[in-house]
């Protein structure tokens, strides 16, 4: 019977296998860093941004103000 080394003849799988395991962690210790570092704002640069009248739009609809009050402060912004 032939054998590949010390490992037998499946040596060959833990150095691929191992190989991946290394690369695995090497990435997330990259990304970890990468998360780390960035700057708040990298961190919020999606997050949309709304406009007072939006704001206005999202009072009304959860009826915290009235129509007269909406239709005054829309005029307002204006």
């Amino acid at each position: 019977m032939m054998w590949y080394g010390d490992m037998g003849p499946w040596g060959w799988w833990m150095v691929v296998v191992g190989s991946l395991m290394w690369m695995g962690f090497l990435i997330l210790i990259g990304s970890i860093a990468w998360a780390a570092l960035r700057t708040p704002t990298e961190r919020t640069e999606y997050a949309p941004r709304l406009t007072p009248l939006d704001l206005l739009k999202t009072r009304y609809a959860r009826g915290e103000i009235t129509r007269e009050e909406f239709e005054q402060t829309k005029r307002d912004l204006a």
